[in-house]
């Protein structure tokens, strides 16, 4: 890309000088301010081929850890080289030779280790495969991307990672400094700021704010500062009262269907039996 000064992502914003190789993970929301005429390329990865990859190399994972930058010299041999590997995958995605599946995933793999090491290279780490925990939490974020909308409880995912629970939050705070349960939080609210970033309901701020207040004051979400902004969470002590009043109150509706449904069953055998 050319020309780039600013990407902004959730925690704040990373400023560069173009020429500049930019990696943003999944589920970063994001946003860039760039000139008219810059230019570049653009390389998105599903992320089923990401985990596929982690698996055979370990390393592609510090790739993908946070939002980063690595800025070239101009006309300098680590651009020159890696706009080469680019290039050679666009033109493979581009026709359909022999050898076409096995050709991109040649090239992909040389343009992601290139990237690999030139990041690594700028935030001067050394190259060690990630220890036992965070293999522990690396699987804990694919098994929360996979399953936060069915609200399992942190045992469960502990028994799908094959370790206690205890050893899940020790991972979790050594390695992401948050427990568990937290990182799981975090995803629900990412997927709701995407939903509602993504719906067109004309819903303003202090439309929002009014009714974060309300729900607040109910006992069913808690909120704490972050610098400028404010985080909110749902706390499960309130949803757990609305179950238990949901509960009870259809308990009681089907207990009184039920008396009533009786009772005309009643009526209409007492009808039959008056007929001649």
């Amino acid at each position: 890309m050319s020309r780039l000064d600013q990407m902004l992502v959730e925690r704040g914003r990373i400023a560069y000088r173009a020429p500049v190789l930019l990696a943003i993970p999944a589920r970063t929301i994001h946003a860039f301010h760039w000139a008219p005429e810059s230019a570049g390329w653009v390389l998105t990865l599903s992320d089923t081929y990401l985990d596929d990859m982690f698996a055979r190399e370990a390393g592609f994972r510090a790739l993908f850890e946070e939002p980063d930058r690595f800025e070239f010299a101009e006309g300098g041999a680590e651009m020159a080289l890696f706009e080469f590997e680019l290039g050679r995958l666009a033109r493979e995605l581009n026709w359909t030779a022999p050898g076409h599946a096995a050709a991109v995933e040649a090239h992909l793999q040389a343009v992601l280790v290139e990237a690999m090491r030139l990041m690594q290279s700028a935030r001067g780490r050394s190259q060690v495969a990630p220890g036992p925990h965070a293999e522990i939490v690396a699987r804990f974020r694919v098994a929360v991307e996979q399953q936060f909308r069915r609200n399992l409880p942190l045992d469960a995912y502990a028994q799908m990672l094959g370790v206690s629970p205890s050893r899940l939050r020790a991972a979790c705070l050594k390695v992401a400094e948050q427990p568990p349960a937290r990182l799981v939080q975090e995803r629900r609210l990412l997927e709701a700021r995407r939903m509602l970033l993504a719906s067109d309901l004309p819903v303003s701020r202090p439309a929002v704010s009014q009714h974060l207040r309300v729900l607040k004051e109910a006992g069913l979400v808690s909120d704490r500062a972050d610098g400028t902004r404010r985080i909110y969470q749902v706390q499960p002590q309130g949803v757990q009262a609305i179950h238990t009043y949901l509960d009870q109150m259809w308990g009681q509706a089907l207990a009184s269907f039920q008396a009533a449904a009786v009772r005309a069953a009643a009526a209409t055998d007492d009808e039959r039996q008056k007929q001649p």
